[in-house]
């Protein structure tokens, strides 16, 4: 245990203070400020762990009884958060900002309780709740980021009455249980307080050392353990790549220096075994991150009080100037949010209700599904990926590139993080089918000689080649018997693949006026008294003239023999 530097007047005295409103405002920003990053595997199923635990109706969702209980503790800290203001995925990141500011909070404490000074006490804060790394680290989803703080709340509580030790030991349980990765930690330091004679010094050292090597190799198995499991994912999680070899080299670095402090020894061995999990890539790699780095903020805090101890006179202004410049830093490197576009989830729900037959039932993961929910979609509609996949269902793969279960890819969407999603349908076989394309070619050849139409290159050549719906062909040749028609355009579908049967039709102008300032008041009635199927699904005025489009698939047998 350290003995307390004296406090010192002047901006010292503040520094621990001004650490901490410094991680306030960093997170906060970054909570402002979240970026568009596509989940992991892991990260996609806690956050709607998080969802469903709060009430959402999102279906079953896949958790280990670690992710549940996080899932449920983000709950209660999500609850707060305004339903409709963000995302599902962007409420699972605020949670994880908010346990994030809360391990810098408790740090404060932390450390002053170890003797730290105040201008250690701020370097210590700083490295957890303002530098770049940390903040990238408390943004990522994953259940440690709500353990680390059960672990900083043992570390206040214990004391020499029953109750701080019977509450300490909950604190720990519950850390452990969290994220078992935390566990590892724990018994890594129980090894060397078994092997120091912490815990007792009855047993000879012989007995000692079989205990110490017992425990310390029960936490490296657990260490492995615990860094297995699901894969993340195609995605690449926050703490990754440059971050994590930075946070690797400064821990190594602090862990070297911290053998000079004997009081602090205790502590290098879990952060050790924390960073050689960090550097392995795989699960557990977010939460060795998130786990080291308490240790590091104390290691850093009594390496920088031994310095302070070795050089009279020494002053700690320099620890605000450093919280002051890494909240700099840390917020100049924060993602600026981009023009607002309309959530992917609504884009595919008003996609699929144009574009394919009523009431058609979706498979997607479990973030999906609730985001989707919350964007309107019915619940009841929505199924797991891992059920049966019936003819008439439509699947969504967002994020996992692979062939499509059922059918064929009918619409290719923006999905979050910059990533792209396919969504998969029954294959339609009027498309597919030779005899059917041999009637749309005869017929539309026929169409494009038509007085009453005037075509482009581009729109005739789709007409001769077959590439248009039937019923856009019989709307068009009945217009155009007794009016003139300008086709701009047999546009695709949005999103949908550039070789799909064209079922739009995009018209410039109706007998010489542009349908851009003025839609004849006959049409849109005349459309609408047609008899199924040739009732158009949308009828909308574009910059281009005036859309109508029909949603697939297309009925077979339309075209006359």
């Amino acid at each position: 245990m350290l003995s307390a530097t004296p406090t010192r007047p002047g901006l010292g005295r503040v520094a621990p203070a001004v650490a901490t409103a410094a991680a306030l405002v960093v997170h906060v920003l970054a909570a402002l400020r979240l970026d568009a990053r596509a989940p992991t595997g892991d990260e996609a199923r806690l956050a709607a762990g998080v969802y469903a635990a709060g009430g959402g109706p999102v279906g079953p969702v896949p958790l280990s009884f670690p992710d549940l209980l996080a899932a449920r503790q983000l709950a209660a800290v999500t609850a707060l958060v305004p339903g409709g203001t963000w995302s599902v995925w962007a409420t699972a990141q605020i949670g994880v900002l908010t346990a994030g500011l809360l391990t810098a909070v408790l740090v404060w404490p932390v450390l002053r309780r170890l003797g730290c000074g105040n201008g250690p006490t701020a370097l210590g804060v700083a490295l957890v709740g303002v530098t770049p790394p940390a903040v990238a680290a408390h943004s990522t989803v994953v259940a440690a980021a709500v353990a680390v703080p059960w672990l900083l709340v043992a570390a206040l509580l214990i004391g020499r009455s029953r109750v701080r030790q019977v509450a300490a030991v909950v604190a720990v349980l519950v850390a452990v249980l969290t994220a078992p990765l935390v566990g590892a930690a724990v018994l890594a330091l129980a090894a060397y307080a078994i092997f120091d004679g912490t815990v007792s010094r009855r047993p000879g050292r012989a007995l000692r050392i079989a205990g110490g090597i017992v425990v310390g190799l029960a936490a490296v198995g657990l260490a492995i353990a615990s860094s297995r499991g699901p894969e993340p994912g195609a995605a690449a999680p926050p703490l990754s790549g440059g971050l994590t070899a930075v946070v690797a080299v400064v821990g190594l670095a602090l862990v070297v220096a911290g053998w000079r402090v004997r009081w602090v020894r205790p502590l290098l061995g879990p952060a050790v075994l924390l960073l050689v999990v960090l550097l392995v890539p795989g699960p557990g790699n977010a939460a060795a991150g998130l786990a080291v780095l308490p240790f590091l903020a104390i290691v850093l805090a009594a390496v920088a009080e031994d310095v302070a101890a070795r050089v009279p006179g020494l002053r700690w202004p320099m620890a605000v100037i450093v919280a002051g410049v890494a909240a700099v830093v840390t917020v100049l490197l924060l993602p600026v949010p981009g023009p607002v576009r309309e959530p992917a989830p609504s884009m595919l729900l008003g996609w699929m209700d144009q574009q394919m037959p009523p009431g058609t039932g979706l498979h997607a993961g479990a973030l999906d599904r609730a985001e989707l929910v919350e964007a309107g979609f019915p619940a009841e509609r929505l199924r797991d990926l891992g059920e049966p996949v019936a003819a008439n269902d439509a699947v969504l793969l967002a994020g996992r590139p692979g062939p499509c279960p059922v059918g064929e890819v009918r619409a290719r969407l923006p999905w979050r993080g910059g990533a792209q999603a396919e969504l998969c349908g029954p294959a339609d076989p009027v498309a597919t089918s030779e005899a059917e394309r041999t009637g749309r070619v005869r017929i539309g050849t026929a169409l494009a000689g038509n007085r009453g139409l005037q075509l482009g290159p581009a729109t005739a050549d789709l007409l001769t080649t077959g590439r248009v719906d039937p019923r856009v062909m019989m709307v068009l040749s009945v217009l155009a018997g007794s009016h003139t028609l300008v086709v701009a355009d047999f546009p695709a579908a949005p999103y949908a693949p550039a070789d799909t049967l064209r079922r739009q039709v995009l018209l410039g102008s109706v007998d010489g006026v542009p349908t851009t300032t003025e839609v004849p008041s006959f049409l849109p009635t005349w459309l609408d008294g047609q008899h199924a199927p040739f009732v158009p699904a949308v009828v909308q005025r574009e910059d281009g003239g005036l859309l109508i489009g029909y949603g697939a698939p297309t009925p077979p047998g339309l075209l006359p023999g």
